[in-house]
Formats: C-alpha cells, sequence, structure tokens
C-alpha cells in the first residue's frame, strides 16, 4: 500500500497520462457518457435537480460532491448566479459555488445550462465563439481529472 503523498507524486509527475488512465475506467466513462448525452435536456434548476445523477456528476466535476445532499442550497446558489456582487454565490467564502453557478447559468435567463462563459472542457473553459456547436451546454471536468491536494493535519 503507498502513502497519499506517494499517490500524489505519481498523479502530478505525469498529470496528462493520469488523467487519461482515469477516463478509460469504466465507471467514469459510463457517467461521462451519460453527462455528455443528458445535459443539452436541462433548461432549468428544476431539470438539474431532478436528474439526480447529472447533479452529482456536476457536483462532483466542481469538488462539491460532500455538498450533494444540499440541494436548496445549491439552489440558493444557481438560481442566484453570479452577475450581482450580493448574489448568495459571491457572498461565500469558497469560490467553487461562483464556479459552479457560472457554468450552469439559469439566472441570466441561458436558455440551456451552456453557461454564461463558454463550455468548459478538460483543457479550461472554451468561448462561445471557438465552440463547434453555439448551444453546446458546459462538459465539467471529470471529476476526477481534479489533482489532489495535500491537507495539513488538524
Amino acid at each position: 500500500m503507498t502513502s497519499t503523498f506517494t499517490n500524489y507524486q505519481l498523479v502530478a509527475r505525469d498529470l496528462p497520462k493520469a488523467l487519461q488512465r482515469k477516463a478509460a475506467d469504466p465507471v467514469v466513462a459510463r457517467d461521462t457518457a451519460y453527462y455528455e448525452a443528458n445535459i443539452g435536456k436541462v433548461k432549468s434548476v428544476d431539470d438539474l435537480m431532478a436528474d439526480q445523477r447529472l447533479y452529482a456528476y456536476a457536483m462532483k466535476a466542481y469538488g462539491l460532491e460532500d455538498m450533494t445532499y444540499a440541494k436548496a442550497f445549491m439552489r440558493k446558489v444557481l438560481e442566484g448566479g453570479v452577475a450581482d456582487a450580493s448574489s448568495f454565490a459571491n457572498r461565500l467564502a469558497d469560490p467553487r459555488y461562483v464556479a459552479f453557478a457560472r457554468a450552469f447559468d439559469f439566472a441570466a435567463g441561458a436558455a440551456s445550462a451552456s453557461g454564461a462563459d463558454g463550455s468548459i472542457s478538460e483543457s479550461g473553459v472554451v468561448p462561445p465563439s471557438r465552440r463547434s456547436s453555439p448551444r453546446r451546454p458546459p462538459c465539467p471536468i471529470p471529476p476526477t481529472s481534479r489533482a489532489p491536494t495535500r491537507r495539513a493535519s488538524p
């Protein structure tokens, strides 16, 4: 058994290869395919919250999997948007909520969950002018592609 730090070093040493290995994992591939096939059908916060599988995937992709149970809280984040400096997401200390609200920008009156900043891919945000499809919904970075972080001991 390897230590957490050793695992981190192995992943950090060759991140692209680690991402490919994780993306090839059948569970990750199946969840990603489901997300890509169904996110275009999401037109409102209610649609996103109604599909637990989509919602959980999106939450995990933004590092918010521990808040998946808090649907009312996340609804408030999504409905408030990020355009107003006093919105709920902007008042939270954690920038992951702002990123999540930006990606699923229902508050701006978007026709779908395409977000104001463009689609999101493994290479980062793709501006609307560079997307192959102008109405393509965001595809968050696969949950496992985030580099692990070391946390200080309590």
